[in-house]
């Protein structure tokens, strides 16, 4: 195969331009043989120089090859012969001279071989008017420059001459040395389609009579009839489209600069308030402190005047027990004289199983278990151990009362019977019930002491007191509480201040702003550098998505995602977290909600604040 190559280099000819360039250097050729002609018939005419029109038909061949400048030591030797000539009619005159310079023939046979090989290389499968390859993407473009002498293959595997780059040969094993032909089945072929889009194609679609660019670069040399261009059409849409996003940046631009001064106006009026803040807050202080100090001045005065009132009440509460506690030993006394049946100063187990009252089960019948209870495994209680242990015991059963008596009914002339019940075993208590009625009578005393009401019972002095005091403390209160909401304020105002709000703080106006989406089942809500939430169309509560975290970039854009993170945890899953992205729009709305994962939702957010400037070359860039 490689002795096939010098032939389809001439086969590779494939427009116009092309054409012209071979032509060219077979001109160039005509003129020196021309030129060679000439010199075997007149050996001394214009010794010093050839003709004007000779060297002005070198000239244009010459220039047109762009190989020889027409004042290249070569070009100058060639016009110097003096062997060369043109006659009047300005048709060559051949000399039959035979004396000519060997050295001249070598040289000029050099020459025609080098412009020769000159031509080859311009008609390689090149763009015309191109160092580039045909079939190269521009990224790539700096790895086929023509000024070297060798080309590296893309895969780094080998290194080819040069004039290998597409000649419809597979020298690269990755197939980089043919982006322009079919050679190389895994090569890829790059479609410019200016004023479309540019796309790869697969070689094996090169020149197989297809126009699948829509340029027709793909079919140069395929014999078919020429493709037409239609990208103009076919991206007709997409520059619609274009201009039509352009417009929507224009508008929005212009409403992200009313932003962006509104942004500096809100950061100037932020730095403004702090100060004013820090002042107000000084002054606050100072009169916090004043008030601090009359307030404990007050509140001395105030206990001197309350230890003297708990002083008399807690007099008062002693004495109040020790009355209490005399009525409870009067009481115990009292019930021990009524149990006591034999009177001999002692109760015995026998007297507590003779009385119904210490019958727990209500079997009428008192039983030996539960007379130890009350006797605590005694056999009998004094009057002392009954007060020190047994009263407690039996403080309940002697609130019931004596158990009731059986009395025969009354006859007729019976009045002068006593009391129903009164019998001689009884001769103190008399058979009455026990209970408050008919307790001893002691001083009466405040069902609670620790009432409202006798907490109230305050002398006027000490009433006075309690209200300078209270007056004093609320002031001092209202100082704090103006002061750590001061506080509060200016933590929010620096807050505002460290905050991002974008390059030129565009997104400053949306802070403390929320915008909602509607969809067939949820309403979604966006409060901007806040937090992002969902709620049942039918009712509920509402269910936090994310609070808010910060912006991440895109690209070469920084603020292209909004973050919202740490929402509440889905059952059986991480915390809700939703991702913003941030499109121009003219106005600022929630477009669409969704859930790609479980738990994490996206929304887009349209917004002139993520507007950039428009420039005039952005519709033609993108096609």
């Amino acid at each position: 195969m490689a002795t096939l190559r010098p032939f389809t280099i001439f086969l590779r000819i494939d427009d116009l331009s092309a054409l012209c360039a071979s032509v060219q250097v077979c001109m160039c050729v005509v003129c020196l043989y021309k030129r060679y002609k000439l010199s075997l018939t007149e050996p001394s005419r214009q010794a010093n120089g050839t003709t004007g029109t000779t060297r002005k038909c070198l000239r244009q061949s010459l220039s047109a090859t762009s190989d020889i400048p027409f004042y290249s030591p070569q070009a100058i030797s060639i016009q110097r012969d003096p062997s060369i000539r043109l006659d009047p009619s300005h048709r060559p005159v051949y000399r039959k001279d035979s004396s000519v310079n060997p050295k001249m023939n070598r040289d000029f046979t050099f020459f025609i071989l080098l412009v020769l090989v000159c031509g080859c290389h311009w008609t390689l499968g090149s763009d015309p008017g191109s160092a580039v390859p045909r079939g190269v993407r521009p990224e790539l473009t700096n790895l086929y420059l023509a000024a070297k002498d060798t080309f590296q293959c893309l895969d780094g595997s080998k290194a080819i001459p040069y004039l290998q780059i597409n000649d419809d040969y597979c020298d690269c094993p990755d197939g980089s040395d043919e982006p322009g032909t079919s050679a190389c089945g895994q090569s890829r072929f790059y479609c410019g389609n200016d004023g479309f889009q540019a796309k790869l194609l697969l070689s094996s679609r090169v020149n197989d009579g297809i126009c699948d660019c829509c340029d027709g670069t793909d079919e140069w040399a395929s014999g078919a009839p020429a493709c037409p261009n239609t990208c103009f059409e076919m991206g007709r849409a997409a520059r619609e489209e274009a201009e039509r996003q352009a417009k929507i940046q224009a508008q929005g631009f212009e409403t992200k600069k009313a932003m962006m001064q509104e942004g500096r106006t809100l950061k100037a009026e932020k730095q403004t308030e702090l100060g004013d803040l820090e002042k107000e807050l000084e002054t606050v202080k100072k009169d916090e402190e004043v008030l601090e100090e009359e307030k404990n001045r007050v509140e001395e005065t105030e206990k001197v005047f309350l230890d003297k009132h708990n002083a008399l009440k807690e007099e008062q509460r002693k004495e109040r027990e020790e009355a209490e506690r005399q009525l409870d030993q009067e009481q115990a006394k009292i019930f021990f004289q009524e149990v006591d049946v034999n009177q001999d100063g002692v109760l015995h187990v026998t007297e507590i199983m003779a009385n119904a009252r210490f019958d727990q089960n209500q079997d009428q019948v008192v039983s030996d278990d539960e007379a130890n209870f009350f006797m605590e495994g005694n056999t009998n209680y004094d009057l002392d151990a009954f007060l020190a242990h047994g009263w407690d015991l039996v403080k309940n059963q002697a609130a019931q009362g004596p158990p009731p008596v059986q009395t025969p009914p009354l006859e007729a002339g019976d009045e002068d019977l006593g009391r129903v019940g009164e019998d001689d075993d009884y001769p103190e208590y008399e058979g009455e019930p026990l209970d408050d009625d008919h307790a001893p009578d002691v001083e009466q005393q405040p069902e609670d002491i620790g009432s409202p009401q006798d907490q109230e019972e305050y002398d006027d002095e000490t009433r006075e007191a309690i209200r300078i005091a209270d007056e004093a403390r609320s002031k001092y209160e209202d100082a704090r509480a103006k002061a750590r909401d001061l506080e509060d304020r200016m933590n929010r105002v620096r807050e505002f201040l460290l905050a991002d709000y974008g390059e030129h703080g565009e997104f400053a106006p949306l802070k403390d702003k929320c915008f909602e989406y509607v969809d067939n089942e949820y309403i979604y809500k966006m409060c901007a550098f806040d937090y992002c939430s969902q709620k049942s169309k039918n009712g509920g509560g509402e269910t936090r998505l994310g609070k808010w975290d910060t912006f991440e970039p895109v690209g070469n854009d920084k603020y292209a995602i909004m973050k919202f993170k740490n929402g509440q945890t889905c059952w059986n899953g991480p915390a809700r977290s939703t991702t913003v992205r941030l499109q121009c729009g003219v106005e600022e709305t929630v477009k669409a909600v969704s859930e790609p994962s479980k738990c994490e939702y996206e929304m887009v957010f349209e917004t002139p604040a993520a507007c950039s400037e428009p420039s005039a070359t952005v519709a033609h860039d993108e096609l």
